[in-house]
């Protein structure tokens, strides 16, 4: 097997285990705090807190992978992740597992925009729109492949003991540790072996980076940032809304939604190839307003439905929807990203994402105070409309 080859592989075979732990943490891991009897409001508070430590550890750790080195950064993450699901099998006190669930976004911080900034640098693709959305898409199938797997294996497994699932995540996390271990090179990149001016080297990161993203010639990476930024306010309230609707009113058991996650993530199998195909003929504007203004209605039908087979049905559209979305704005993100800073302004990029989240379960936090799950998750659905309007207004292309 050639170089390029076995990188693609290895990236694919990293992108599915993610898959394989998104689709379990999405829909079951706040369900998993309420199934142990912690309030609900009690669970959004420490999404709250700790999206904004992941927010203070997305530069640092992006500047590490950009400076010294992405495969220790990587492995780091995987290492990290693998002791935090151990924790979710082992624990039940509240705040040990808050413990574990900040660790398990520290964590995430470390690949967060590197894994991306390694395999695009590694087959220099940075600037070939055509490569990397066809990477991107593959990519994306091999993530939805993993969740599709997650509920099959989780439906079984939770039906038997819920917390073993963790193990599972915990283990499979340790394989790709080793993976990346012996199997990942960095051949197209070039460190910065300065340990003794690490902090510096980060302020020097951010603000070339900073300066990259507000320069007048970059218009459509700020577009692209800003509208992400209030597109995932919507997309991450709606993943706490939307299990504690299918929990606490739809009456769904947890291996039930486990179940159900099967159906989402086979329909979430075709998004990418969709997302690829849209965005190879209409461009990164018209797809990715196209996209949005589809979630809008997919949430607001889930929303207002009180029939449980269309509510499953939207639902299964929505990760379709959102599998095309992801395969777009990713291959949009790194055209627009020069290599030297791909994985520190992916990492500001996804800083801005934590504090969509940390601003999410906020919102949803003062929703379940003073109005219900469906009047906020409606206020939700309506903030896709706003990004899908926001993606028309800034992007040029």
């Amino acid at each position: 097997m050639n170089y390029d080859k076995k990188s693609k592989a290895l990236f694919y075979g990293l992108e599915f285990v993610n898959g394989f732990r998104r689709n379990i943490t999405s829909l079951l891991l706040i369900v998993y705090f309420v199934f142990l009897g912690h309030d609900p409001v009690k669970v959004t508070t420490l999404i709250f807190f700790s999206s904004i430590v992941f927010a203070l550890f997305e530069i640092p750790s992006g500047a590490f992978a950009d400076h010294y080195s992405r495969k220790l950064s990587l492995l780091i993450s995987f290492f990290l992740m693998s002791l935090s699901f151990l924790g979710f099998y082992l624990f039940k006190e509240f705040w040990l597992l808050a413990i574990c669930f900040v660790l398990n976004d520290i964590a995430f911080t470390f690949q967060s925009g590197t894994n991306s900034a390694w395999i695009i640098d590694e087959l220099k693709i940075g600037k070939k729109k055509k490569e990397i959305t066809s990477l991107f898409t593959k990519s994306m199938f091999s993530e939805k492949s993993g969740q599709f797997i997650a509920g099959i294996i989780g439906f079984f497994i939770i039906a038997l003991q819920f917390k073993i699932i963790w193990l599972i995540i915990s283990l499979t996390n340790l394989v790709i540790f080793f993976l990346i271990l012996f199997y990942a090179e960095e051949r197209n990149f070039k460190s910065i072996k300065n340990e003794k001016h690490f902090i510096v080297n980060t302020f020097i990161q951010a603000k070339n980076s900073f300066a990259h993203l507000f320069h007048k010639t970059n218009k459509n990476l700020r577009g692209l940032v800003i509208s992400d930024f209030i597109g995932n306010i919507s997309l991450n309230s709606f993943y706490i809304t939307m299990p504690l609707i299918l929990y606490q009113i739809l009456k769904f058991p947890p291996e039930n939604i486990s179940l159900l996650s099967i159906l989402m993530a086979g329909v979430a199998l075709f998004g990418p190839f969709i997302g690829g195909h849209i965005a190879h003929k209409k461009g990164f504007k018209k797809s990715l307003s196209s996209l949005f203004l589809g979630l809008f209605v997919a949430m607001a039908i889930f929303a207002l439905s009180k029939n449980l087979i269309l509510s499953l049905i939207v639902l299964s559209l929505f990760k379709g929807l959102e599998a095309a979305l992801g395969t777009v704005f990713d291959s949009a993100q790194h055209h627009e990203i020069p290599s030297h800073l791909r994985a520190t302004l992916s990492s500001i990029i996804n800083q801005s994402w934590s504090i969509a989240n940390a601003l999410s379960a906020l919102l949803v936090s003062v929703g379940l105070i003073y109005f219900d799950l469906i009047i906020t998750t409606m206020i939700v659905s309506s903030i896709s409309l706003i990004t899908a309007i926001s993606y028309g207004v800034m992007l040029k292309e």
